[in-house]
C-alpha cells in the first residue's frame, strides 16, 4: 500500500474492516477483501481504497491488453478514477482503457525504478 499512501498523501485510516473465507488456523486465506477510508486531507477529499489479496474469480472485472489478452500482471495496484485506470507494479504502468490514452505522452522518469521488493527488503536490512 505505499505506492497510494504516498500518492494520495494518506495517513491513519478512519475505518479498516476486512471480507475473507472463514479463518483456517493452518494456513493464509485464498483471497483477502480489506476496506480502508481516509478523512479528507489538505484540501483533497476523503477516500475509500479498497486492497485485494489472492484471487477471488468475480471480484475484479478482467483487465485486458492491446492485443485483448488478459493481463497477466501476477501483481501491483489498481488505481480506479472517474476518467480511467493505472495499473502499476515496481517497474510497469498502464493507463486503461488503452484506446483512450493511445496519445498520453509519458513525463520524463525522475523517480529510479524499483530493484523489487525483496532486493529492497534485504537493502533495507543491511543498510538501514
Amino acid at each position: 500500500l505505499d505506492l497510494v499512501h504516498w500518492a494520495l498523501d494518506l495517513t491513519h485510516p478512519l475505518s479498516v474492516e476486512a471480507k475473507g473465507p472463514p479463518v483456517d488456523p493452518f494456513s493464509t486465506p485464498e483471497w483477502l477483501q480489506v476496506d480502508f477510508r481516509y478523512p479528507a486531507r489538505k484540501g483533497r477529499p476523503p477516500v475509500h481504497v479498497t486492497w485485494h489479496g489472492g484471487r477471488k474469480p468475480d471480484q475484479l472485472a478482467t483487465l485486458k491488453g492491446a492485443d485483448g489478452n488478459p493481463l497477466n500482471w501476477g501483481s501491483g495496484q489498481l488505481f480506479i478514477g472517474s476518467k480511467g485506470m493505472l495499473i502499476s507494479d515496481y517497474s510497469r504502468h498502464l493507463l486503461l482503457p488503452m484506446d483512450q490514452f493511445r496519445d498520453f505522452q509519458r513525463p520524463a522518469e525522475f523517480i529510479p525504478n524499483s530493484i523489487g521488493h525483496h532486493a529492497e527488503w534485504i537493502h533495507a536490512i543491511k543498510n538501514g
